[in-house]
């Protein structure tokens, strides 16, 4: 029993470290971050790294206090409207098509599902140019649109959704049925409140990928107004190499801009984390 919890803790130190040393890294400069060996407490920590990345105040060389044109509140917002609209359209699109592969007999059901989830095997970046040529025919380039329309398309949620709805009691399903409700009711009414667990995985990665997607957001996404979060600060970043800011080191740069994206992951978890073991525990009474 004693080695299980000493298992336990060292595979939690291993998986912990580098998160810890990422955010103690944030604040500090080169030579702190690379001390060997690393240190547990480090010392000269410092804040210049964080007024770097959110544009709290920028100098050039010569120690003149320079206007930062940029916004991370903005690109804040930005991230946002893209996170919950890419849900809005994910879920429009997941449930219905979870739901139709689950409970519906059609022609050629098995040969669209196994094409659907086929896409999961094409790498991403081999359709990147035809994705950004289809984008830019329809008038999407250099939009919000176009970070969230080419990328709503979740095979893996039409897989977990089906998986899912297969498990709920059909008897559950017929007595809506006989009490008159249409199938929008019931996905809308029974199948959705029963889903929670699924959604929330689906909706967490979805999220996880629109935070870290930086290659198709950076050639869609010119206009600094319009930037998301990770760009914006990558873009941030860059301006204060031109502007020689010899008070910011580069390092500590990138680890607080990464200490900064990992805010919303862990809030996400924080937050959520209850809410789906207990759906998780009541799909399993009813079930």
């Amino acid at each position: 029993m004693k080695l299980k919890y000493v298992l336990i803790i060292l595979i939690t130190l291993i998986v912990i470290w580098p998160v810890y040393w990422m955010v103690q890294g944030s604040f500090q400069d080169h030579w702190g971050v690379f001390t060997i060996p690393s240190a547990f407490i480090p010392q000269g920590l410092h804040v210049r790294n964080y007024i770097g990345i959110l544009g709290l105040k920028q100098t050039d060389q010569d120690g003149v206090p320079v206007k930062n044109p940029f916004s991370v509140l903005r690109w804040c917002f930005n991230t946002v409207q893209v996170i919950m609209a890419k849900a809005a359209i994910t879920l429009i699109i997941v449930a219905p098509a979870g739901m139709a592969f689950a409970l519906y007999k059609f022609h050629g059901k098995k040969v669209l599902f196994w094409l659907f989830l086929s896409t999961i095997m094409i790498p991403g970046n081999s359709i990147l140019i035809g994705k950004f040529i289809v984008t830019r025919a329809i008038g999407l380039s250099d939009t919000l649109l176009a970070a969230i329309v080419p990328v709503c398309f979740n095979a893996v949620g039409i897989f977990l959704f089906r998986t899912f709805v297969e498990e709920i009691p059909t008897e559950i399903l017929d007595q809506a049925r006989v009490d008159g409700a249409g199938e929008l009711r019931i996905l809308g009414r029974v199948i959705m409140p029963l889903c929670v667990p699924v959604i929330g995985v689906i909706l967490l990665f979805m999220t996880l990928g629109t935070l870290n997607n930086y290659l198709w957001q950076s050639i869609v996404l010119q206009r600094m107004e319009i930037k998301t979060l990770l760009v914006g600060m990558v873009v941030q970043m860059q301006s204060l190499a031109l502007l020689f800011a010899q008070d910011i080191d580069p390092i500590g740069l990138r680890l607080a801009a990464g200490t900064v994206l990992l805010i919303p992951s862990m809030l996400l978890f924080i937050f959520f984390n209850k809410r789906f073991i207990k759906e998780l525990n009541l799909g399993a009474l009813i079930k």
